[in-house]
């Protein structure tokens, strides 16, 4: 079946109460897993107003202990990108696998870091081309997800580009997903209809919520509907 993930990242906008009702949004839809981000805002962004929105946004090692803590009780998988050495190593008894965001992608030394820890590893290529894939292929002895990403938020459906997924798994031998950025479901069922083994899909509880994030994500009534969708369009594919 299509793994689905219901990213959170920091659609909780700092608030651990909010932070947990996403985890029981998922749970409710069926999804396959949660993902949260754990990153020092200081490291990610030079000074400025975006530093101080992601300071507020920020959760610590201690809280991810908490979030992961709660999925575990209602059997969801935790998961979380780590955007920095210290974050992989306070994740590393936390997830049984890594999700590398689209910045991180061609970060060989970083990679190397995650890979040490030897948990498969998802990861995401919004800001790579094939030679940088395969270069990173090449360098990583370690299980590695490839998910076709469009780092454009949100991204219009015009340039969702799914042929790209298609030409991944034409091109890479390696499990291919997506990281779906545009609004609504649509796009994210075809993906699933052409192949896609994950689904990451951003959810919010709310689209009007301050935050760079609410707009590109969906509901959780549309993870409902992604979760059923994508289990019919499975159901459709299976031989007679």
């Amino acid at each position: 079946m299509t793994y689905i993930i219901a990213e959170c990242g920091i659609n909780h906008n700092g608030d651990m109460s909010l932070a947990l009702k996403l985890i029981d949004a998922a749970v409710k839809a069926k999804a396959d897993a949660v993902k949260f981000q754990l990153y020092k805002s200081e490291l990610l962004v030079p000074e400025g107003e975006k530093r101080e929105m992601l300071r507020q946004y920020q959760l610590s090692p201690v809280q991810m202990r908490t979030l992961h803590s709660y999925c575990h009780q209602y059997g969801i998988e935790f998961l979380c990108t780590p955007f920095d050495i210290d974050s992989v190593d306070a994740l590393e008894k936390l997830v049984k696998t890594y999700k590398i965001g689209s910045g991180q992608a061609n970060d060989i030394m970083f990679l190397d870091h995650v890979a040490s820890k030897e948990k498969p590893i998802i990861l995401s290529t919004g800001m790579s081309d094939f030679a940088d894939i395969r270069h990173v292929l090449g360098a990583l002895d370690m299980p590695v997800t490839l998910l076709h990403c469009v780092s454009l938020y949100p991204t219009p459906p015009e340039k969702a580009n799914l042929q790209r997924m298609i030409q991944m798994q034409e091109s890479f031998a390696a499990p291919i997903g997506y990281s779906d950025h545009t609004e609504g479901i649509d796009i994210a069922l075809a993906a699933v209809a052409l192949g896609a083994v994950v689904i990451e899909k951003h959810l919010t509880l709310d689209k009007s919520m301050p935050g760079p994030d609410h707009k590109a994500s969906i509901t959780p009534d549309e993870l409902v509907a992604l979760v059923a969708g994508a289990r019919r369009i499975e159901a459709a594919l299976e031989p007679l």
